[in-house]
Order: structure tokens, then C-alpha cells, then sequence
């Protein structure tokens, strides 16, 4: 909601029509109205309430006094306020009578502007408390001179409640409250058919494949577990095959070099033989000569 006027038609001290615009500038957006005491500042506060939701502060003197006491001694009997304010992109007034020895009749209407016109809001107490709830309007308007009262360490439960119904969490806990409400008496209703029997093995059936889902995921997860550890241990082992392998590579190496090693040395024991025997041939004839 914001506010753009107020009109007071001879109510309480303000004799009269007298109007208060107020600020819409989107910048500088917030009207002061400063006044001595005594002059009516408390009053608009008042007026605001009483438009709204026919009540006043609670500090408020004389509340049952709403008609001008110079406007009644003129012979006039009609006071009222009237409250201009933009709600969700559309202009609305709201308006309430005060008219002396008629308290029964209609005092209080809404109307929305509609192309130059203006259209009835059907249920204008209705449509109020869904613009400001009447429990919240205390903590929108409150008198300020009063405010030790209203911040004090006994109101601290309401201002929280207050919080909390600003930021719709009372409206939530409701709604879901609602809700668990009519699927409770939607479920008491429904037939026993079979067709709902149907429905009802169904959702049995469901919820059964939805428990194995779950299961077949656990035993996923589990087996990507096993898999994991069981490439962990094959890279493993495959590190220990390819130092195996070298080793056996090693050896083989050795066991050729040593091979050829023996060779040599045969031969070079063959040669060594070579070299002495042809010498020592001579000698072994003369001897048997």
C-alpha cells in the first residue's frame, strides 16, 4: 500500500474539509508533518485506523467523540475520512461515514478507479484486512509518543509475531495446515471402488519399485566402490608385473652374458692349448726314439 491522500470531512478536531497530500516521489518518498502539541497530529494517525478499520489507538481520548464539537453546534451531523492509496498497480479510496443516530447504517466503502470512474470493491472490510491484516495495523500505525510502551519487554512476543506475519510465515504454516486438512478429508472421502482398489495396488506398487530403486542405487554406488578398489589393485599389480618383467629381463641378460662369457673362456683355453702342444710334439719323439 501507499498512501496518496487523506481527506477529513469535520472529524474530531478538524473542522471542516481539510486534506493532506501525501509525498509519491519515488526518490524523496516520505512526508513529515510537524506541529505542535495538540494540533492533530495524533489525530491523522487516528483518522488513518478509524477510515480503515473503525477503531482508534487505545490511548485515544474521547474515542466515541467522532463529530466536530463546532461542526455539531452548527447542526451539522455527517463527519468522515477518506484515504487514497495505490495497492498492486490500481488507485483505490476508502471511505468511512460517521452520521449521528444512524450507527446501524453502511459507514464504510472502497472503491477502485476504473477509466475516469470509480467501481465498488464488493467486501471492503474483507479487501482492507487483505491489503493490511487488522492484527499487523498496530505495528504500522502505533502512536509514537507511546512507543516506550509498544518496544517495551512485554511486547517482544508480539513484535516477533509481527515479524513473522510480515514475512508470511504465518500465512505458510496455515496454508499448509489447510492443505494437510483437505487431503486428510479428500482421502476420507475418495470411494472404495474397485477402481480406487486399483489405484491403491498401484501406489502400492509404486512405492514398492521406488524402495528397489533405492536399494539398486545403494548397491551401485557400492559396486562403483568395488570397482574403483578393484582398478586400484590392478594398476597394482600391473606395476609389479612390469618391474617383475624387468627383472626377468635382467636375468635373461645375464644368463646370455654368462653364456658367452663360458664360450670365451673355452675358447681361450682352446687357444692356450693350441699354442703349447705343437711345441712339446718333437720332444715326445726324440724321447721314444
Amino acid at each position: 500500500m501507499i498512501l496518496d491522500e487523506i481527506r477529513l470531512q469535520d472529524f474530531r478536531c478538524f473542522y471542516g474539509e481539510c486534506k493532506i497530500r501525501f509525498s509519491t516521489d519515488k526518490d524523496q518518498n516520505v512526508t513529515l508533518i510537524y506541529a505542535e502539541n495538540g494540533v492533530g497530529k495524533t489525530t491523522l494517525l487516528n483518522a488513518l485506523l478509524w477510515c480503515f478499520y473503525g477503531e482508534t489507538t487505545s490511548r485515544f481520548e474521547k474515542r466515541e467523540d467522532i463529530l466536530n464539537y463546532d461542526a455539531k453546534k452548527a447542526g451539522r451531523s455527517l463527519a468522515s475520512v477518506e484515504v487514497l492509496f495505490e495497492h498492486n498497480g490500481n488507485n483505490y479510496i476508502a471511505k468511512r461515514f460517521f452520521r449521528v443516530g444512524n450507527a446501524e447504517g453502511r459507514n464504510f466503502v472502497v472503491a477502485r478507479f476504473d477509466r475516469g470512474g470509480q467501481v465498488d470493491v464488493p467486501s471492503p472490510d474483507t479487501f482492507i484486512n487483505t491489503v493490511i491484516p487488522r492484527e499487523m495495523a498496530a505495528h504500522f500505525l502505533f502512536d509514537g509518543e507511546h512507543a516506550e510502551v509498544f518496544l517495551g519487554e512485554k511486547n517482544r512476543s508480539s513484535i516477533r509475531g509481527a515479524v513473522r506475519d510480515i514475512l508470511g510465515c504465518s500465512l505458510i504454516e496455515t496454508a499448509i495446515d489447510d492443505l494437510q486438512a483437505i487431503s486428510s478429508q479428500f482421502r476420507k472421502q475418495i470411494p472404495s471402488t474397485p477402481a480406487t482398489q486399483k489405484i491403491e495396488q498401484l501406489n502400492n506398487r509404486l512405492d514398492a519399485l521406488g524402495s528397489q530403486t533405492d536399494t539398486a542405487k545403494s548397491e551401485i554406488e557400492r559396486l562403483e566402490k568395488s570397482r574403483q578398489l578393484t582398478d586400484e589393485q590392478i594398476n597394482d599389480i600391473d606395476n609389479k608385473l612390469r618391474n617383475t618383467a624387468a627383472a626377468k629381463e635382467l636375468q635373461r641378460s645375464r644368463e646370455r652374458l654368462t653364456e658367452q662369457m663360458r664360450r670365451v673362456e673355452k675358447r681361450q683355453k682352446e687357444s692356450s692349448d693350441d699354442v703349447y702342444c705343437p711345441a712339446s710334439a718333437p720332444m715326445r719323439q726324440n724321447w721314444a726314439n
